[in-house]
């Protein structure tokens, strides 16, 4: 189990509000008792020290829940799980962007340590909201292994 230091809750409701993330399919999450968030709550339970920021429910058999420590992400029955603390890339790849456009591009690639993993993600505002929050996670765990180097 990774022991890294929670990332701020309300940096990152922050990053989110302010890309304009909010949708029907998305929202900014307080704890998990919301009934929106039953899919979820079925498949995780959260750590001590972790909290829920923001959750994307398009349907029951996808979903995207961002904590403070990590992201659950749910899709056609297979749950994937990132540690922030291993994100080393979050992006798009430049050749889908170019093929269909941003207005259209919902891939987004998170890169850890040891695998990538494409999200599926709601087209629109949302997914640059997303795609913002995790290049914000990528860099602040790029700088805690920097100073983790330097000591």
């Amino acid at each position: 189990m990774e022991t890294a230091k929670p990332l701020s809750r309300s940096v990152l409701t922050s990053i989110f509000k302010r890309h304009h993330g909010i949708s029907e399919a998305s929202r900014v999450v307080e704890n998990l008792d919301d009934p929106w968030l039953a899919p979820v709550r079925l498949h995780i339970d959260l750590e001590a020290d972790e909290q829920p920021v923001v959750a994307m429910i398009l349907c029951a058999e996808h979903w995207l829940l961002i904590t403070t420590k990590r992201s659950l992400y749910y899709y056609a029955s297979d749950m994937e799980e990132i540690r922030h603390c291993h994100v080393i890339k979050a992006g798009c790849n430049d050749w889908i962007l170019l093929r269909i456009g941003k207005k259209h591009i919902n891939l987004l690639d998170i890169e850890t340590q040891s695998y990538t993993v494409r999200m599926v993600l709601e087209r629109g505002p949302t997914f640059y909201a997303f795609w913002n929050l995790y290049r914000w996670i990528w860099l602040r765990a790029d700088f805690e292994r920097e100073q983790t180097l330097s000591q």
